[in-house]
């Protein structure tokens, strides 16, 4: 599959170049790996998308959110 780019991208530090091969991920790799380059938006939308047959990915994305807010 295209994690293992994606992982190379992140590695390096181009999240711009990453982001290109996450549409190209199943869902639960996707959600995770928007969260890890700071797309945010893009994987609460896919979380939602999903949320009936992985409800965990939605609670991915809150667990994120609720990080971030306690760092600020």
């Amino acid at each position: 599959g295209f994690k293992p780019f994606v992982d190379a991208c992140i590695a390096q530090g181009a999240y711009d170049e990453a982001a290109r091969y996450v549409p190209k991920l199943p869902p639960a790799e996707a959600v995770p790996v928007y969260l890890q380059i700071g797309k945010v938006d893009d994987a609460r939308r896919i979380a939602l998308q999903h949320k009936e047959k992985q409800p965990q990915l939605l609670e991915l994305c809150l667990q994120h959110a609720q990080e971030a807010s306690s760092k600020t």
